[in-house]
């Protein structure tokens, strides 16, 4: 399933972000919350703690992890899944990913895409993380996933961000997808 064609205002390209929430699975609280988001369009993927559908993810990002490199490809080949979460490389205003840590991300995440295809956002960050980056008026990725946590009781802002116009508060349109969208 094909998103429509990108959308420019006033030349500025339009963003397609995921708004992902992780836990799904942990408690009766956190289904509820994730379920009540995607019925109000604030959320559109989520991950099992369990395993993942659309995608392959990990509590805590253990499939980032270099040693899972092998298996995350396996899994992928064996269950036909192409979907992948990427290692996070948006960075909240003030902060830097130092040299090595962009050039270990960078590398990895190219990994991830060309050893067997793979779909995988652009960019990635924490949903708060993404709103409160420094952005430039022309981002220089297409597509984003926006991690949340809505009902776990760790992110206890999560919920609340969620339902706020966040979109309208960054310098370029964002159009909500999910990882069908990305081919």
């Amino acid at each position: 399933m094909k998103p429509p064609e990108i959308r420019q205002t006033d030349g500025t390209p339009e963003v397609q972000a995921i708004v992902n929430a992780d836990d799904l699975g942990m408690s009766r609280e956190v289904n509820a919350a994730i379920f009540d988001l995607m019925a109000r369009g604030r959320v559109t993927s989520a991950s099992l703690i369990a395993n993942a559908i659309s995608h392959l993810g990990s509590h805590m990002h253990v499939h980032l992890r270099p040693i899972m490199f092998p298996l995350m490809k396996i899994l992928q080949r064996t269950y036909a899944i192409r979907g992948i979460r990427t290692r996070h490389n948006v960075v909240a205003a003030g902060h830097q990913l130092g040299l090595q840590s962009k050039t270990k991300t960078h590398v990895y995440n190219w990994a991830m895409r060309h050893l067997y295809k793979s779909v995988t956002a652009d960019a990635g960050a924490e949903l708060a993380t993404f709103i409160a980056a420094e952005w430039e008026p022309h981002p220089r990725f297409r597509t984003v996933e926006a991690l949340a946590h809505p009902g776990n009781p760790f992110y206890p802002g999560d919920i609340a961000l969620l339902l706020t116009p966040w979109e309208e508060a960054l310098p370029f349109p964002v159009r909500l997808i999910n990882y069908y969208h990305l081919g």
